[in-house]
């Protein structure tokens, strides 16, 4: 199992100032600090259930204190064969339902639904310009209302 040597990564430091006295004493402060080392290992060229395997041991057997992170990559072939393991076996993926198919069948699902979605907001458009054309001719007409020179001659 190839692995890399243990890199470091960059210490994250948590700072924590608490009050000694609850009342007159401000300035009797203690500061505690957490530091958080972090070291990142590499593995790779490896069969799946080994890498389980392996990080279920470095769980089992940690230090207390010592949290372990795992971040797994799969490689899977999309041209309807997986690539060969080590041992040189190669497992054909089901060609019925091929990924390219898959993709095909969302993407013209998406198209649709945006069509669907252009369209309505077309009509709606529509509808709003018809609503504005008929409040303008409504306001060309002239008012009953007085004006506000009529209104403003009169006494108060």
């Amino acid at each position: 199992m190839p692995v890399s040597r243990p890199a470091a990564l960059p210490v994250t430091r948590s700072l924590y100032t608490v009050l000694k006295s609850p009342f007159v004493h401000k300035k009797a402060q203690e500061n505690f600090e957490k530091k958080y080392h972090a070291r990142v290992i590499k593995v790779w060229d490896t069969e799946r259930d080994v890498v389980d395997k392996w990080l279920r041991y470095l769980k089992k057997y940690s230090i207390g204190g010592v949290g372990i992170k795992a971040v797994v990559f799969d490689w899977v072939a999309v041209d309807g064969v997986q690539e060969q393991s080590i041992a040189g076996s190669a497992k054909p993926v089901d060609t019925e339902a091929s990924v390219t198919d898959k993709v095909l069948k969302a993407v013209e699902g998406l198209t649709r639904d945006l069509k669907e979605e252009v369209n309505h907001a077309a009509e709606k458009a529509q509808q709003v310009v018809q609503q504005m054309t008929t409040t303008t001719t409504d306001s060309d007409k002239p008012s009953t209302k007085p004006s506000d020179a009529d209104q403003s001659g009169r006494a108060s």
